[in-house]
């Protein structure tokens, strides 16, 4: 499990630093929980001041069918045989239905997916393409089956490729043939796989976006700078104040609105602010004026919407820089010397500006104290 601290900085940015790695027997909440705070006791950092949710990539890492695919391979395959398969698989009906399906569904989702990687996310944007990226899925799924079908027959068509007869029935998805169960052709591209496709899709989506995490979204759009802050509402903002009432005191509450309602009219008439871009931008530009100390309520909200974790890039980049050990490397490094490596590894521009040479001094003066 990798754990990645997200905080926003004393000049207001937005701040992502890996802080390693923690050895989890398995992926239930209760061992991830233990796991989590047991490593966070460890460096002095306490839970009550965490917020945010953690991101559980597991279904997506499918190491272990690799790994068996590999050892088949060694033991009864040669290379030949692999590049044949290939060869067969591609110029097949399924890989042809399968590749312009997802060609039609990057298109939609890629737009939303590039802003979501963003360290520094534009919570207004992301909310209007959830929106638009659901509604044109749900089109998509809804009357996109006709024009699909059709542009891959004519793919096959025009390069040799065999269209299956659709009445044919086959096994279901999931069952041998021997189980009896069949469906036709057509259930089996339309159903199974355009229609289970777009479903999953439209399911992660509305976990991850559930009506909580989208009603927080609202209230901190109303923060974002845009066209002279027109999405400004003191009263969904004020709210956020007791959703998160740990962050704030009871007086704090109480004066939440009044400054909120002084704070817009100070931001709307200077004009070093009407070039704040986002969220982000907005904070940064606050600490700078010096503006986080006459408006403190505000800011910690600016601060609570830069922590919200919508964004999964640092989990993904950490996963790229784990992947170049080896998996049976891997199982022999201790945990504590792999997290080691891979903070050196990812804290690239902090690990650069070590001195090599101190490091060695170090380690060599270790070594003589224990030899004494």
């Amino acid at each position: 499990m990798g754990i990645i601290l997200r905080f926003v900085n004393k000049q207001g940015k937005v701040i992502e630093r890996f802080l390693g790695l923690e050895s989890v027997e398995d992926t239930t909440l209760t061992a991830i929980q233990g796991c989590l705070v047991g490593f966070l006791v460890r460096h002095g950092l306490s839970i009550s001041r965490i917020r945010g949710q953690g991101y559980h990539g597991q279904s997506n890492m499918r190491g272990e069918f690799n790994d068996l695919q590999r050892q088949i391979r060694d033991k009864h395959g040669c290379p030949d045989s692999r590049a044949s398969v290939s060869i067969e698989t591609i110029e097949s009906f399924e890989f042809v239905f399968i590749l312009k399906m997802m060609l039609k569904l990057f298109a939609i989702i890629n737009e939303l997916s590039l802003i979501l990687q963003q360290k520094d996310q534009d919570i207004s944007q992301a909310m209007g393409l959830l929106v638009d990226v659901n509604e044109c899925l749900k089109t998509l799924r809804d009357n996109g089956w006709d024009a699909l079908f059709e542009d891959v027959k004519k793919f096959c068509a025009a390069n040799e490729i065999l269209v299956p007869n659709m009445d044919e029935h086959i096994p279901s998805m999931g069952h041998s043939r021997l189980s009896g169960i069949t469906v036709s052709q057509l259930h089996y591209y339309r159903v199974q796989i355009f229609f289970a496709a777009i479903d999953s899709i439209r399911t992660e989506m509305s976990h991850r976006f559930n009506d909580v995490s989208m009603d927080l979204l609202v209230r901190f759009s109303c923060l974002d700078p845009k066209r002279n802050f027109s999405q400004f509402d003191v009263e969904k903002i004020a709210q956020l104040a007791d959703i998160y009432s740990e962050d704030f005191l009871e007086a704090d509450r109480a004066l939440m609105k009044d400054q909120l309602e002084a704070y817009i009219c100070y931001v709307r008439t200077h004009v070093e602010f009407t070039f704040c871009r986002d969220i982000a931008s907005l904070a940064a530009k606050m600490v700078e004026t010096k503006q986080h100390i006459i408006f403190p309520l505000v800011y910690r909200l600016l601060e609570l919407a830069l922590l919200l974790p919508v964004a999964t890039a640092s989990v993904e980049r950490i996963s790229s820089a784990v992947n170049i050990i080896p998996t049976d490397m891997c199982n022999e490094i201790p945990i504590d010397w792999l997290s080691d490596f891979a903070v050196y590894y990812i804290e690239e521009d902090i690990s650069k500006d070590l001195d090599a040479e101190k490091i060695l001094e170090r380690f060599q003066s270790m070594v003589t104290q224990r030899m004494q």
